[in-house]
């Protein structure tokens, strides 16, 4: 079976990884990441270098796929290398962008331009040119040592949408016309051998383009009888993405690929992409991984590997610093464990307290809706009866209103008043330190049994070794921590609750200083 190797990059641009001026600017630990990894003399104080650069993951590894191809001749030796970058006129449609997320990638200017140092692996013209590659310009199509390259520009998040100095902006469309991207990509996986040559010869703009995509896609559905030289029935594929951002521009030129082309072998690395944060980062490769049912590879040997190169990456462990995507990919389903645990048992809980609760609550107001309601009436009676009984003593007897009032009304009132409306409030107050605490004690309990049945954990006590025993000490360490987080939050919640007024503050002073007491022994 053949092969064809596709690598396609993302906006490997100086505006995103040195213009910290430009608002589109990755930080600068993200990047070091993957320029520079763990290059000695890398230290995070020392600015980026062509050198260190050049040795960082980024530059081994494109070093390493485009080195050896084409010794033996054949086609599926060739690597081709298709560089989608951002590039910007002025326009309408770019002010609207300019103003939201700054000047970025403005045509012909530095920041538009390859990261420094990796020019020639991306755009080998400019060896002879000596200038940067721009649309229309000689050196749009190169071929150098078996690789060959294809420069794609792109003024919007969608790659596969045509540039808006092609059209009207702001004019209807139905549907987009087909774009350079779409059609270079359909030469290319659809393609035969002698298309492919053809596309090499010069047909790689304009109108030949699409004719020559709109051919090889229907000599590839069969609908044309099939030449000397076609592409063979049993050739496959292997397309691979790098670049940023991979939340945005990689993970919507995955999906753009998916919704066009059924390529089996479709990879992204989790080395050589990168995000403003790991938590952006993961969660995109985690959905291309579940969702869009792409690959992802670690580290640069694998990924040369993959394009069908073969030449070695020394000290491969001590040039990659990006977080392995696999150790990470349990990441999302822990969490969603921890929680569902969490809602699970505070739905158990609710469910065997609320109607007790609820009776509680309901028989408690009513009682002090009774004392209120017949309070009234007594303070009335007691009223009426003492003004009756001083306007017509002779007609009322003193002693209806003395049994009626008591001893005092300041003692009626805090009988039938005071009393029930600190019940009331009490119970309130109970009800909501009581679901306050049944979330705490799920939390508290979600992460135990997280953390606690784990298998360094269980056979911490028994381990051999003195990494499991470390690791088991480890996560009841993270326990710890967790529980004296949850437990200053708690200690904040019931501040809050004093504050309010909520219940007796003594009480919630004691309950405070419990806590605290625990967070200590913590």
């Amino acid at each position: 079976m053949s092969r064809r190797c596709i690598l396609i990059t993302q906006c490997l641009q100086n505006d995103f990884f040195f213009n910290t001026h430009c608002k589109l600017c990755l930080p600068q630990e993200q990047v070091r990441k993957m320029l520079i990894g763990r290059e000695k003399g890398s230290a995070p104080q020392v600015s980026f270098s062509k050198q260190l650069i050049v040795k960082g993951p980024l530059g081994q590894f494109l070093q390493a796929v485009t080195s050896g191809r084409g010794s033996d001749g054949g086609a599926s030796d060739i690597l081709h290398i298709v560089n989608v970058r951002d590039w910007h006129v002025p326009s309408r449609s770019y002010d609207l962008e300019r103003v939201k997320y700054g000047a970025h990638c403005e045509a012909n200017t530095w920041g538009a331009d390859y990261i420094e140092g990796l020019e020639k692996y991306l755009d080998p013209a400019r060896e002879v040119l000596g200038a940067s590659t721009a649309p229309g310009k000689k050196g749009q199509f190169t071929e150098k040592d078996g690789v060959r390259f294809y420069q794609v520009f792109s003024d919007s998040i969608f790659d596969f949408r045509p540039h808006y100095s092609h059209g009207n902006v702001g004019e209807y469309q139905e549907k987009h016309s087909r774009i350079e991207l779409e059609d270079l990509m359909d030469v290319l996986i659809y393609g035969s051998n002698n298309q492919l040559e053809e596309l090499a010869g010069g047909k790689y703009c304009g109108q030949e383009l699409k004719e020559l995509a709109e051919t090889a896609k229907r000599e590839s559905a069969g609908t044309m009888k099939k030449k000397p030289g076609d592409r063979p029935d049993d050739t496959r594929v292997y397309v691979a993405v790098i670049g940023v951002y991979t939340d945005i521009k990689i993970q919507i030129l995955l999906m753009g690929l998916k919704s066009r082309y059924d390529i089996p072998s479709l990879a992204v690395s989790d080395t050589l992409t990168i995000s403003p944060s790991i938590e952006r980062h993961l969660g995109a490769l985690d959905f291309a991984d579940k969702l869009l049912n792409v690959e992802v590879i670690h580290g640069l040997k694998d990924l040369v590997r993959f394009l069908g190169g073969d030449a070695e990456i020394k000290n491969e462990p001590e040039t990659v610093a990006a977080e392995r995507f696999s150790d990470y990919a349990r990441y999302f389903q822990d969490k969603q464990n921890v929680l569902a645990h969490r809602d699970a048992r505070l739905n158990e809980y609710v469910a065997l307290t609320q109607k007790r609760s609820e009776n509680v609550y309901t028989t408690v107001s009513w009682a002090n809706k009774v004392l209120l309601i017949g309070g009234t009436i007594l303070l009335g009676v007691t009223i009426i009866g003492a003004v009756w009984s001083f306007v017509q003593p002779d007609y009322v007897d003193w002693k209806l209103p003395a049994v009626t009032g008591g001893l005092s009304l300041s003692q009626l009132a805090a009988v039938f008043f005071g009393q029930p409306m600190v019940r009331l409030q009490r119970n309130l107050t109970n009800l909501a330190n009581f679901r306050m605490i049944l979330e705490s004690h799920s939390l508290k309990m979600a992460l135990a049994r997280f953390h606690l049945t784990t298998a360094e954990t269980l056979r911490g006590n028994l381990a051999e070794s003195e990494g499991t025993a470390a690791a088991a000490e480890t996560q009841v360490q993270s326990l710890k921590n967790y529980i004296t987080v949850i437990e200053q939050i708690e200690e904040a919640d019931y501040k809050a609750l004093s504050q309010l007024g909520l219940g007796d503050r003594e009480a919630i002073e004691r309950v405070l200083e419990e806590k605290g007491q625990q967070v200590t022994r913590s």
